[in-house]
C-alpha cells in the first residue's frame, strides 16, 4: 500500500452519463457544487442555443469535489471547445459565455480549460445536455505537479490521466473498482484514511475518488462496479488529451 499526504491538490469533476459519454453535468453553480445541480440535460435538447454558460471552478479538497474556493481571482482563463473552434475567457468569478453554434443532438462538445498557471482540463457534453450554468473544472499546475511526485508517478508522454468521482444520491461511494483500462502510469484509490491519501490497492474509500494515469488518446472506455451491490457502469469514449486531466463523475443508482 502507498500513501500520499499533501498540503494541497485542485480538483473538480464533471457529471457523466456512465451508460452513454459523453455527457454534461447539471445547472446550477455552486454554493451547494454538483450536489445540489439538476440532472444533465434536463434542461437540454430543443432549449439548447448553443451558448455554454458557466463557471470555471478551483476545487481544494478531494473528498469534496464539488466545493468551490471561496472567491479566488480566476479572470483570465482561456475557456474553449476541443480543437480550439469556439473560445472566450472567464471573468473575475471564474464565469464565462462560450459560443459554440448550432450542433446536432449527437454532437459531442468537449469544453477545455486552462492558462498559465493551471493544468489543461477536459469536460464532456452532449448536444442534448443543459449547456446552462455548468461548473468546469480547473487544476492548479503545481499542486497536479506535487501529486504526480508525491505518489511517484511519471505520466507516460502523450498520454493523459482521467479524474474520476463515484457517488450515489451525490454522495462519495466507497468500494467502487475500476476495471478494463489501459493505465501506463498506474491506477490509485482514495483509501479513506484522509482527504488526501492515496493507495494502489482497491476499491475507492470514502472518498469515492479514482485517479488513472497514462491514458492514450483521444478517448478511453472503461468498467466500473460497486463491490458491495453489484451494480457495474460501462463508460465509453471519454475524451482524453495528452499533458491533460479528464473529469467525470459516475453516478450509482
Amino acid at each position: 500500500m502507498r500513501a500520499l499526504t499533501m498540503s494541497l491538490a485542485v480538483f473538480a469533476f464533471a457529471c457523466v452519463d456512465a451508460e452513454q459519454l459523453p455527457t454534461g453535468p447539471g445547472g446550477g453553480l455552486p454554493p451547494g457544487g454538483s450536489s445540489g445541480m439538476t440532472d444533465a440535460g434536463a434542461n437540454g435538447g430543443d432549449n439548447n442555443t448553443g451558448l455554454i454558460t458557466g463557471r470555471v471552478c478551483r476545487i481544494v479538497n478531494l473528498h469534496t469535489p464539488t466545493a468551490c474556493a471561496q472567491n479566488p481571482d480566476m479572470s483570465k482563463i482561456a475557456v474553449t471547445t476541443q480543437g480550439g473552434t469556439a473560445q472566450t475567457v472567464t471573468a473575475l468569478n471564474g464565469s464565462f459565455v462560450l459560443d459554440v453554434g448550432p450542433v446536432a443532438p449527437t454532437t459531442r462538445v468537449v469544453v477545455q480549460a486552462g492558462a498559465q498557471g493551471f493544468q489543461t482540463t477536459l469536460l464532456p457534453l452532449r448536444a442534448e445536455d443543459s449547456f446552462t450554468n455548468i461548473l468546469v473544472p480547473i487544476v492548479d499546475a503545481q499542486a497536479w505537479t506535487d501529486l504526480l511526485a508525491g505518489i511517484g508517478v511519471i505520466v507516460a508522454q502523450e498520454t493523459g490521466s482521467l479524474a474520476v468521482y463515484f457517488s450515489r444520491n451525490s454522495v462519495p461511494l466507497d468500494g467502487v473498482l475500476v476495471n478494463n483500462v489501459v493505465a501506463r502510469s498506474g491506477i490509485f484509490y482514495d483509501n479513506g484514511n484522509g482527504p488526501l491519501d492515496w493507495t494502489i490497492t482497491d476499491p475507492t474509500g470514502l472518498g469515492g475518488t479514482v485517479l488513472v494515469f497514462g491514458v492514450d488518446r483521444p478517448a478511453v472506455s472503461f468498467t466500473a462496479r460497486d463491490r458491495d451491490k453489484g451494480d457495474v457502469r460501462d463508460v465509453a469514449n471519454a475524451p482524453v488529451g495528452s499533458d491533460t486531466v479528464t473529469f467525470l463523475t459516475i453516478e450509482f443508482d
